[in-house]
């Protein structure tokens, strides 16, 4: 019975392991839709969006087949027109390119070399010549850069593209701003929705948190009681082997006429045997007692993260819907100017990314705020976007 302890201990161990990695395969679509799927690829190296999706399709082929065609990789550049490739190359390192391009195929370089001049292109090719054998992790985080950079251009043409709107629309009519006091109240119900979904997620996620804590519990006690159970009945199995042991040895002694020799023995056999019994019953408390630390752990692990979560996805949707919806912006900040009463100058700092459209909206801004005040706008790199 020495490997007893280890060999159940062991037990409770690999099942509180298959129990928590069991909350990673959920399904993860419920967090955030498939496009929060596709942004956290996008945003990891090749091998690891590698691993993912080869293990996604075994588990969900049809997810992982939109997963893909929603997704942008380095050799969807081929599908770029040739205006935007050119703007690529201006805007990305030419060391991530060479990197990107030493394992590419033909059709890709082509669609690279084809939007340089030629003497860029010749230069490419023999710098990369030079360059030798090079790790495959390398070249993966080098497309992964590039990759991000596409993606940022895109958002950077949709945001001056809607700036471009709001300079120059002209002048506004009566309608044209009635509309937008529709549009103002329809973006404040909007928000308001927004918190709602937000702190519904954050209830059900709290929820699911608990849930999962007490199934993890009960699934913990009712192993170890298992495990308990089974401990008693090879203690009991031991007892009675040992039993039959003793009464061979009696039978023994007894027709060897050694009658005090074998009471001794007996009585010191039973004595042995308690205390092993004891020492047994002392370790399988122990695996009790391990379980429900397990337990508590799990609990303690679980709620932080699901907190996070939620509050991770609260931040996400509100950010998601600035950005679909940047006149939400104006209208907070021209709530924020109409409650200032102060007089000389009042500066409004904004991020980089947003100061064209802030600023070309300044004159309307200025008329929220008291007349005896001037409107300073200015971009500040420490604003969140």
């Amino acid at each position: 019975m020495d490997s007893t302890s280890p060999e159940v201990i062991s037990q409770v161990e690999r099942v509180l392991e298959q129990k928590l990695s069991s909350t990673v395969t959920q399904d993860y679509t419920n967090a955030g839709g498939i496009e929060s799927i596709v942004q956290i690829l996008n945003g990891v190296d090749r091998g690891t969006e590698r691993t993912i999706l080869d293990s996604l399709e075994i588990q969900d082929p049809e997810l992982a087949e939109e997963i893909k065609k929603r997704m942008f990789v380095f050799e969807d550049i081929v599908n770029v027109d040739d205006r935007s490739i050119q703007r690529i190359i201006r805007d990305i390192d030419n060391g991530d390119l060479q990197l990107a391009l030493k394992v590419a195929s033909e059709e890709v370089r082509d669609a690279v070399f084809r939007n340089m001049s030629k003497r860029m292109s010749e230069t490419f090719k023999e710098e990369m010549e030079f360059m030798g054998p090079v790790r495959l992790r390398d070249v993966e985080e080098a497309q992964t850069r590039i990759v991000g950079t596409i993606r940022r251009l895109e958002e950077a043409d949709d945001r001056k593209r809607l700036e471009n709107h709001h300079h120059y629309g002209g002048s506004e009519s009566e309608s044209e701003l009635n509309g937008e006091r529709a549009e103002g109240s329809e973006a404040e119900m909007l928000q308001a929705r927004v918190d709602e979904e937000t702190q519904r997620l954050t209830a059900e996620m709290l929820e699911d948190a608990k849930e999962f804590a007490e199934k993890q519990v009960r699934e913990a006690s009712e192993e170890a009681e298992r495990l308990l159970q089974e401990a008693r009945e090879q203690i009991d199995s031991w007892w009675q082997e040992q039993r039959q042991q003793d009464e061979h040895l009696t039978e023994a002694l007894r027709s060897q006429g050694f009658q005090q020799g074998f009471e001794e023995g007996k009585v010191q056999a039973e004595l042995d045997l308690q205390v092993q019994i004891e020492e047994m019953m002392k370790e399988a408390r122990g695996v009790l007692e391990e379980a429900y630390v397990a337990k508590d752990q799990i609990i303690q692990e679980a709620e932080p993260f699901l907190v996070d979560l939620a509050c991770g996805i609260a931040e996400k949707v509100i950010d998601k819907q600035l950005s679909v919806e940047p006149e939400h912006t104006l209208e907070l900040i021209r709530q924020n100017l109409s409650r200032k009463r102060e007089q000389g100058m009042i500066t409004l700092c904004v991020a980089p990314d947003q100061f064209s459209f802030v600023q070309a909206a300044r004159e309307e801004l200025a008329l929220a705020i008291d007349s005896q005040a001037e409107l300073q706008i200015l971009p500040d790199a420490t604003m969140p976007e």
